[in-house]
């Protein structure tokens, strides 16, 4: 996670999605992340023919979405963050 500078809001970590399709849930209230403005939520693949697929919107407008180093991605990719106000 990062803020609206690129600055990193959390450490990166490891989560492993279920088998089948649907929905990834990653919980991160426990990381105390504070955000003020905009923020980003990044993910990488480990690279092979498991990795999982992540869907996107093809649809305008776009150019929300960013792939390494921040170079614009020409859809969105569909990432749902909840952020709950303190």
């Amino acid at each position: 996670v990062w803020d609206d500078a690129h600055a990193d809001l959390s450490t990166p970590f490891e989560v492993t999605p279920p088998a089948g399709e649907g929905w990834l849930d990653v919980d991160l209230s426990g990381y105390n992340l504070m955000v003020s403005g905009d923020f980003y939520v990044g993910f990488l693949y480990p690279g092979g023919a498991n990795d999982p697929s992540l869907g996107v919107d093809t649809t305008l407008p776009d150019g929300r979405s960013y792939e390494v180093p921040w170079q614009a991605f020409g859809n969105d990719y569909i990432v749902r963050a909840v952020v709950v106000s303190q």
